[in-house]
């Protein structure tokens, strides 16, 4: 799974981190919900349940990945599977914070990527984006960078 680069603009890109077994534009409602959620999360609280909870999944599946290996016992085709699971968690924490250590003009280019591919009526991100801004303007809380570090030397590969 190759990780999300700038400018960023690839919805399909983006949608990995809903649900696979859902329809395309109920993914991209998923998604955008997951990236207005963490940004909230983030920016108005200073923490970011997602990354935390991917951060300990990851941390569950590599120990099991250790105890694994040096089992007999285990086949090729589950090593390989816990092998994904790991590079999905990777993917998932460092497309969302890709997302954080964006500017909020490239965001909204993000969102405007979203609302041009989105189906539904109503569900608009980049109008939920400045929503959020305005209400963060007046809280005037901006996130801990060196928070941010750390989630990002963790979830380097």
């Amino acid at each position: 799974m190759a990780s999300i680069k700038r400018p960023a603009h690839n919805v399909e890109e983006w949608i990995q981190l809903a649900d696979p077994d859902k329809l395309r534009n109920e993914r991209i409602v998923e998604t955008s919900n997951i990236l207005l959620n963490t940004l909230a999360d983030w920016e108005v609280k200073g923490e970011c349940r997602y990354l935390t909870e991917r951060m300990d999944q990851l941390k569950d599946l590599m120990t099991e990945q250790e105890n694994t290996q040096n089992n007999p016992a285990t086949t090729p085709e589950e090593g390989t599977a816990l092998q994904d699971k790991i590079n999905k968690l990777r993917f998932e924490g460092n497309a969302v914070l890709l997302w954080l250590d964006m500017s909020d003009a490239e965001r909204m280019t993000v969102c405007r990527a979203f609302d041009r591919q989105n189906c539904f009526n109503g569900h608009q991100m980049g109008k939920q984006l400045l929503q959020r801004l305005w209400k963060l303007e007046k809280v005037e809380m901006r996130p801990n960078v060196e928070a941010l570090r750390k989630f990002q030397q963790f979830f380097r590969d």
